[in-house]
């Protein structure tokens, strides 16, 4: 992964909008014989705004960030139940903002039926009442060993990818793939003996997909928003608690990335993209020191959001370690405002001034193609952020005399 100590690197972290003709396709063959050439368009429209590193819009996901990875993995069954049953198991399904429900109920209430604001949050106990919502019996549930059977898919994505950057050398190219916590939360185990050998498990099973993003050479952009968002699930969780279950996701994460270096590998964390309340998100100040124990180079969070932008302040006491980077979302999906180049600027100042500009990348919230109002919209923000880096640089770069600001 390339640090520059002449200027402050831009990227994203996700999704970006999808060509119109793409999407209207239903038929399997024609969506695969035109996503070469959309992965190839957006590849050049990410270049052409001034990306540092790209990816292939993310287009093979139609599913969604999660979605996708249900086709490269057995072992796991949908199933019709009732999701508070699970052959003794521990109900793991989606419960995205529930402390935020606990405390807003008129407000879930009136979207409850809308995912965009809720996160497609339902139901779920966890020691005390809930507020009403809707209840999915439509389960996915681990009925064997679970085994990574995507090999061909992710083989094709990574052909898609390393073609269209053919066209751009010197440009870096990323493909996101889904943590092992983001992926077993969704599941009920009725297999391994316990959740956290079932979480290993996984680890162990998309630790074959990060291996071939890496071994093409290609950054591999782990996605997972467990590590912040959970503590949002389960409102009986103490603090002590959730950092341990933090810490256990981390662990997760690192068992799947043995073998692969460090320098080829970000780390991807939110806290959920629902356009809800976000008051009793987990501060980055109580996790963030458990999530550097992630064996990866680079750390992207969201940081532009109204609920987090404040949090660069965590570095005014958190020591970055040495070698590592920090990938601050400085243009967001919680707004279709464009964000000012010059707020950019002082976003990224915030950080650069704390743990250096050659360990800033500018990035986004989250991947802004499917929650923007406008793909128009999300090239614009990415315009922004170029714009506002590039005056981040020159300031930086004004202050020093003109040499490279290095950190405390």
């Amino acid at each position: 992964m390339k640090r520059s100590s002449d200027r402050i690197l831009v990227s994203h972290t996700g999704n970006l909008p999808r060509p119109a003709d793409l999407d209207e396709l239903d038929d399997a063959g024609a969506f695969a014989r035109r996503l070469p050439s959309a992965v190839a368009e957006v590849v050049e429209h990410q270049v052409a705004v001034g990306l540092d590193q790209v990816n292939d819009g993310e287009y093979v996901k139609r599913s969604g960030f999660g979605g996708y990875i249900r086709e490269r993995m057995s072992g796991v069954e949908v199933r019709q139940q009732d999701p508070r049953q699970g052959a003794g198991s521990a109900w793991q399904g989606n419960r995205t903002g529930a402390r935020d429900q606990l405390e807003f109920p008129g407000f879930h209430e009136t979207h409850k039926n809308n995912s965009s604001v809720t996160g497609s949050f339902i139901r779920t106990p966890d020691g005390g009442s809930w507020a009403s919502g809707p209840v999915n019996r439509m389960v996915q549930v681990c009925s064997g060993p679970v085994t990574y059977v995507g090999q061909a898919a992710i083989q094709q994505d990574i052909a898609h990818l390393q073609a269209a950057l053919a066209q751009h050398p010197g440009v870096e190219g990323f493909i996101a793939a889904l943590g092992p916590g983001t992926y077993s939360a969704g599941i009920v185990n009725d297999y391994y003996a316990d959740q956290e050998a079932f979480l290993f498990a996984c680890a162990e099973a998309l630790h074959h997909e990060y291996q071939a993003i890496a071994d093409a050479g290609l950054i591999l952009q782990i996605d997972e928003p467990e590590l912040a968002r959970a503590w949002q699930f389960f409102p009986s969780m103490s603090m002590p608690e959730y950092r341990a279950y933090t810490a256990l996701r981390v662990a997760a994460i690192n068992r799947a990335l043995v073998g692969i270096p460090e320098e080829q590998i970000r780390l991807h964390l939110c806290w959920g993209s629902g356009h809800r309340p976000h008051k009793n998100d987990v501060p980055l100040g109580d996790i963030m020191d458990v999530v550097l124990e992630a064996r990866v180079q680079c750390y992207a969070f969201e940081a532009s959001n109204p609920r987090h932008e404040w949090e660069w302040r965590v570095f005014e006491a958190l020591q970055l370690p040495p070698g590592k980077i920090i990938m601050p979302g400085v243009a967001g999906h919680a707004t279709d405002i464009i964000e000012h180049p010059r707020l950019i600027a002082d976003r990224l100042l915030n950080y650069a001034r704390l743990v250096g500009p050659e360990n800033v990348i500018a990035g986004t919230d989250c991947g802004l193609g499917t929650r923007n109002g406008h793909p128009e919209i999300t090239w614009a923000k990415l315009e922004a952020m170029v714009e506002g880096a590039r005056l981040a640089t020159d300031e930086m770069s004004s202050a020093a005399g003109g040499r490279t600001v290095v950190a405390r």
